[in-house]
């Protein structure tokens, strides 16, 4: 009887110390990820941020402009283009079954 309540006794602590250790090596992990910010932090924005809306939210002018949801098209015009005229050849292939 004493060894299975040893058994257990053991088995609890371990388990406890393997949750220690695990969430140790991830809030290090998380630190040096994000450059220094902890996981507390990163919770209180987190709270913050559904409280108040969405942290990746766009406030700039366009998109207050326009609904959420709606559809914007923009088109590139010949003047845009990156690439000049002179650059590469046009090759003409044929498809071989």
């Amino acid at each position: 009887m004493e060894y299975i309540l040893t058994a257990i006794l053991v088995i609890y602590l371990a388990s406890k110390l393997i949750k220690f250790l695990f969430k140790l090596f991830i809030s290090r992990k998380f630190s040096k990820f994000t450059g220094g910010a902890s996981w507390d932090d990163f919770v209180n924005n987190a709270k913050k941020n559904q409280e108040g809306g969405s942290a990746y939210r766009n406030n700039n002018n366009k998109s207050s402009q326009s609904r959420e949801g709606d559809i914007t098209v923009t088109t590139i015009s010949d003047n845009d283009k990156k690439v000049s005229d002179k650059v590469g050849d046009y090759v003409d292939f044929e498809e071989v079954k």
